[in-house]
């Protein structure tokens, strides 16, 4: 092998180490950011199902077909 080769191939392997860093960073933040608004629906489900007071009796038992 000759120095430019040696060289052109440290130059890529460098190259790619750096493509690899930057998808392992997209792909993080991109989990991070999942992770948020799962947090953020579980937390409005939570509260949804926790302030809603149960329905009035008798409602949805009887249905008014008449138009």
């Amino acid at each position: 092998m000759d120095t430019a080769s040696i060289a052109s191939f440290l130059v890529a392997s460098q190259q790619q180490n750096t493509r690899l860093n930057v998808a392992t960073a997209v792909m993080k933040m991109s989990q991070q950011q999942d992770q948020q608004l799962l947090s953020m629906i579980d937390k409005g489900l939570a509260q949804s199902t926790a302030a809603s007071p149960p329905p009035p009796e008798g409602m949805g038992q009887k249905l008014d077909m008449t138009v």
